[in-house]
């Protein structure tokens, strides 16, 4: 087997490997993205017990009703006339400015804002983490981009408080009852509930909805055309809630009377990010990147491997000379292949003719004796023939003829002959 034969084997070999690579990792890629688990709980994106994606689902199935998923940042709402938005899963934390204020211009131009929190059991660790953020040297103003958070809590009027859940520890969240605080016979009596926040110190815009204990866990209160919903668990919205303890009022009453409802997963550290790959798919350009990515493994085959047979170099020049022959050989062997036996003798007179200049013209009748000889010589049977001897007779022949000679010039008075005479 040739060098190029190996070689081609094994690139074949390498593509095919390569391609059940990623085979592969795409198909396990889609598996993972199938179930969710690669996203946060309480997404959307989620099918597995801690997301909510089946009741995305479920209200984007009702004919009324269009569930969407937000990937753009929170800054890019816009309008809330008639929108519904669920914030499921999210963090205890300030946020930037300029968000808390397209949330509540959300709100106040006619949207349903609607905030539940993730589950904790206890409260958290430490101070305020934001205390000394916007602040530069010496207590002075920071850049731009390090502004100070700002607090829903103290600009919507309400405190962050943590009760102990009887019967949890570091690794069990144990289940409460959160029971109905208002007079509506269309909501669950009580819902169980798997947090240890709850709402204090609230203000007299805020309608208590269910409490534990005396504690509130879900609140409601006006903003402009619009309306804010918070909600110390999100455990009631999840995939599980939805399968063993379904309590299709509360969704709905949440929901209201929007038309369009938008899960954000932004806050949640998903989103659509703005870079190449953004604007790739935006315009659409995966064709061209495979094709490029085409070429160049065309261009990496092109350079490892000649598509061309390739010939085994000799081990020496030497072998390109072949011993024991001359030109005048050659020569020979030429005229052996050009020019039949029986014509030999008449190819080389009438070469003889061609070639010879007006002072070596033979006379006629040496002409004619060669003719003889050539035509006695064709008579004769093959076997028979004598080449060598003809060929002898015609050159005695010709030998005899007479040379041309040039006529004498005449001398002219005064040459060097009359002048010895003289």
């Amino acid at each position: 087997m040739s060098a190029s034969s190996t070689s081609r084997g094994t690139l074949i070999l390498l593509a095919v490997v390569l391609a059940a690579s990623v085979a592969a990792g795409v198909r396990l890629f889609a598996l993972r993205l199938d179930r969710g688990d690669v996203h946060p709980p309480y997404s959307s994106l989620r099918s597995d017990p801690l997301g909510t994606r089946a009741l995305c689902e479920a209200l984007d199935a009702l004919p009324e009703l269009r569930a969407t998923r937000n990937l753009d940042a929170l800054t890019k709402l816009g309008d809330g006339a008639g929108k519904a938005l669920f914030l499921c899963g999210a963090p205890i934390s300030d946020d930037p400015e300029g968000i808390v204020k397209a949330v509540e211009a959300f709100a106040g131009s006619g949207g349903r804002l609607v905030i539940a929190f993730a589950p904790v059991h206890k409260a958290p660790i430490g101070g305020d983490a934001t205390d000394d953020k916007g602040k530069g040297k010496d207590g002075e103003p920071g850049p731009p981009w390090s502004a100070e958070p700002v607090s829903i809590a103290a600009r919507w009027g309400f405190e962050y408080a943590y009760a102990a859940v009887p019967g949890t520890d570091e690794n069990t969240l144990r289940a409460i009852r959160a029971e109905r605080r208002i007079e509506d016979p269309s909501l669950p009596a009580a819902v169980s509930w798997h947090t240890g926040l709850y709402f204090d110190t609230c203000d007299d815009a805020w309608r208590p909805l269910y409490a534990w204990d005396g504690k509130t866990v879900l609140m409601e209160r006006s903003w402009g055309r619009g309306s804010i919903v918070l909600s110390s668990d999100s455990y009631f919205l999840s995939n599980e809630a939805m399968h063993l303890e379904r309590r299709a009022a509360l969704p709905a009453w949440l929901v209201g009377s929007a038309h369009e409802v938008m899960f954000d997963e932004t806050h949640l550290g998903a989103g659509r990010p703005l870079g190449v790959m953004t604007l790739m798919r935006k315009y659409r350009l995966g064709g061209l990147c495979a094709a490029l990515v085409l070429a160049a493994l065309l261009f990496v085959w092109a350079s490892t491997a000649s598509l061309a047979p390739k010939h085994e170099a000799p081990a020496s020049n030497d072998k390109l000379v072949e011993r024991g022959r001359d030109s005048a050989e050659g020569l020979v062997n030429l005229l052996r292949r050009s020019i039949p036996r029986r014509r030999l003798l008449e190819a080389c007179f009438e070469e003889w003719q061609r070639g010879r200049g007006h002072w070596e013209a033979a006379t006629p009748e040496q002409e004619a004796a060669v003719r003889h000889v050539l035509e006695v010589e064709q008579t004769r049977p093959t076997r028979e023939r004598d080449l060598p001897a003809a060929y002898r007779k015609i050159c005695a022949i010709l030998d005899k003829r007479q040379s041309i000679r040039k006529p004498e010039q005449p001398t002219e008075p005064g040459t060097t002959e009359e002048q010895g005479i003289a």
